[in-house]
């Protein structure tokens, strides 16, 4: 399966992946952007897949990629995104603030310049929502440790006086915002959600004092102003305890199918197992099988041997029994025709005339008859 594929696959789950799997996911985007460069691509999946995706995308890439060129250039390349563009609150500013803050903490230069990037994104109108500063203290305050990382950004020299005033606004919109604390207690027959407001302890201006104004504000203003602030909250409260309850319910369903999902691979593996054993039958057969036609061979083999053998005998002594009767046979004819050999010599020499061709005719007579005796016939 290549790059493209598995990160498909892995966003059609998000954001149900687990860590490892958000971390998978990052290593390919990583090595999708070496092989690739194709840094609008990267954007794309960083702001759809989980944005802890993106966490563990640039704690490796700030170590491996050069900060003021393919770092710079890889959130550029997220602030064009469509999905950067139409949920800044959320999206924008939780992939904003996460580069931000590993860049901080990394020591890089360019995080002043990525968090600007970010704060310029989602002010309105000199103001920054609830949903910013949560993101802000949920991915920059509690991965840096502290706030005072932070604040030492605008310690450095400013080359534009919009983004320095920016940054004091943000600040003290941070330092005046409340974290809200839900809590939600199950009854029998329904649920309770509770908000508690915290003003964060130890909260600091970074506005120098020259700059500091304060304003006397009037009983009724402050009445108004803190019923507005409660009115915020619950309403906060009531979104975020529905964000919950039907978080819930997903996962409910979640562990169902999931429960569903075991009970059907439990099924397929023990039919897997029942298959693999009658495998593991049919190869012992087969093998036993094997054994009796090796064995069986191996005994015609021998019976063939011993065959070969006694057929290489059986010829030998038929050879030897053959040339045993032909030296008989000529011992016996050299016996039988020794007296016709005689008279022949006797009378080779001799005149023809009358007695010796009668004695000639009976000598061969003779000679054809002892040749009969012995089996020898010319037709």
């Amino acid at each position: 399966m290549d790059i493209t594929a598995r990160l498909d696959e892995l966003l059609s789950r998000s954001p149900k992946i687990t860590d490892g799997q958000a971390k998978e996911a990052a290593s390919l985007l990583l090595s999708l952007y070496s092989e690739t460069q194709e840094k609008s691509k990267v954007a794309d999946y960083l702001m759809k897949l989980k944005s802890t995706v993106c966490l563990f995308f640039f704690e490796t890439a700030v170590k491996t990629l050069d900060p003021e060129t393919q770092i710079q250039s890889i959130h550029s390349a997220i602030c064009l995104t469509e999905a950067y563009k139409k949920n800044a609150n959320h999206a924008a500013t939780s992939r904003g603030f996460i580069i931000a803050a590993v860049l901080i903490k990394n020591g890089v230069n360019i995080a002043r310049a990525v968090l600007m990037r970010t704060l310029a994104d989602v002010e309105k109108d000199g103001k920054y929502s609830e949903a910013v500063i949560n993101n802000f203290r949920q991915h920059m305050i509690n991965y840096c440790g502290s706030i005072d990382s932070i604040k030492t950004l605008g310690e450095k020299p400013w080359n534009k006086q919009e983004s320095r005033n920016r940054f004091i606004r943000f600040m003290e919109a941070v330092n005046r915002s409340n974290v809200t604390i839900i809590s939600i207690q199950k009854s029998k027959n329904n649920l309770a959600v509770t908000t508690t407001k915290i003003v964060p302890e130890n909260s600091v201006s970074i506005v120098p004092r020259e700059e500091q104004q304060t304003a006397p504000i009037s009983a009724s203003a402050a009445a108004t102003k803190l019923a507005e602030e409660l009115l915020t909250i619950l309403s906060s409260a009531s979104k975020e305890a529905i964000v919950l309850l039907q978080s819930l319910s997903n996962s409910n369903g979640t562990i169902s199918l999931l429960h569903k999902e075991i009970t059907n691979r439990e099924s397929q593996i023990a039919e897997l197992s029942t298959t693999i054993k009658e495998k593991d039958y049919t190869i012992i057969d087969l093998q036993r099988k094997l054994n009796e036609s090796q064995q069986s061979e191996r005994e015609n083999e021998a019976r063939v041997t011993d065959l070969s053998e006694r057929l290489k005998n059986s010829l030998q002594m038929d050879s030897i029994s053959q040339n045993q009767e032909l030296i008989t046979l000529k011992s016996n004819l050299q016996s039988s025709l020794k007296v016709e050999y005689v008279d022949y010599l006797v009378s080779k020499d001799s005149d023809c005339n009358h007695d010796t061709y009668d004695a000639l005719i009976g000598s061969l007579a003779r000679i054809f008859k002892t040749l009969r005796r012995f089996g020898i016939t010319i037709d």
